[in-house]
């Protein structure tokens, strides 16, 4: 059987508004829900990405695009994704007007 760290990804590039963050600990969350669409999108937030600073400049509400990879979870058959980078679109455009 293949493990799943050596399994191919796929890199995916998402914008849509902060629904939740799906975690206990409102300053480090592990997920970030967003709504694409009529969808909702759980996307895990890596250590990096998880910290206080994130959790202050993004609020629920908020438009923001995601990059990341997914990964095919071949026992469950889910696909898991991993955001890369978080990126402000609105709160940039604000700052440059």
């Amino acid at each position: 059987m293949l493990d799943s760290i050596s399994m191919p990804f796929a890199l995916f590039n998402l914008e849509g508004e902060v629904l939740e963050f799906d975690d206990f600990n409102p300053n480090k969350p592990q997920f970030i829900v967003l709504g694409v669409e009529d969808e909702r999108v759980t996307i895990k937030l890596p250590k990096h990405l998880s910290n206080t600073l994130v959790s202050q400049l993004i609020r629920v509400g908020h438009r923001i695009a995601c990059i990341g990879k997914t990964q095919i979870d071949h026992s469950t058959g889910l696909i898991k994704m991993t955001a890369l980078q978080l990126c402000l679109p609105t709160l940039l455009e604000e700052h440059f007007r």
